[in-house]
């Protein structure tokens, strides 16, 4: 007995219905990963190995932050901040540094700065390069070497160079204020952070 054509066409029409029912389920339990009579790849034990893991790494990283607070902590207690400047009183001029820090600064370098020229010398040595007084001048100085490595405690001011001569601290206060002559200082913390300074000028970390 042959097939009718209608009825023909309706179980083929059936079986496509049905192919495409099964590609699309197939589609969306791969998309959602779903395996059906196959092995999960996140089993419970790769799940907990990723979870150990990422606690892990956030221990890591807090511990790490907290070193570098506490080392921060810890520079910020001895920071030494030095302070150029010019002082006047009733006994004469001088060009003084303090140490307006917490801790002791050490001294890496001293120059004077004097038209376009630097000078890494003694401090009367360099005043009477710069000035270069007259015989009759009553040249009268007193200073402070800061060598290197030199301390300068917090809380104490120095005279780098000085006078209490009225005619020598007048020569001097005009070198300092009216020709523009100037001190630079490079220092360090005891955990050798390394900052300049200038007359005048605010300190600048450098290392």
């Amino acid at each position: 007995m042959k097939e009718k054509p209608d009825q023909k066409t309706e179980e083929v029409e059936k079986a496509e219905v049905a192919k495409d029912e099964s590609q699309n389920n197939a589609y969306w339990l791969d998309r959602f990963g779903i395996s059906i009579g196959k092995k999960k790849f996140w089993g419970s034990d790769k799940f907990l190995s990723l979870l150990a893991f990422l606690i892990s790494v956030g221990t890591f990283t807090t511990f790490a932050y907290q070193t570098y607070l506490i080392q921060k902590q810890q520079y910020a207690s001895v920071l030494p901040y030095l302070s150029i400047y010019n002082g006047r009183d009733s006994d004469g001029f001088r060009v003084m540094v303090s140490n307006n820090g917490i801790g002791p600064a050490f001294i890496q370098d001293v120059v004077f700065r004097y038209n376009d020229s630097s000078y890494q010398i003694n401090p009367i040595k360099f005043a009477y390069l710069a000035i270069r007084p007259d015989s009759s001048v009553n040249f009268s100085l007193s200073s402070n070497t800061l060598s290197k490595g030199y301390a300068i405690p917090d809380k104490v001011a120095l005279s780098i160079i000085g006078s209490n001569n009225p005619e020598t601290a007048d020569l001097l206060r005009k070198l300092f204020e009216e020709d523009g002559a100037e001190v630079e200082i490079t220092y360090s913390s005891i955990y050798d952070e390394v900052w300049r300074t200038s007359s005048g000028s605010p300190p600048k970390k450098i290392k």
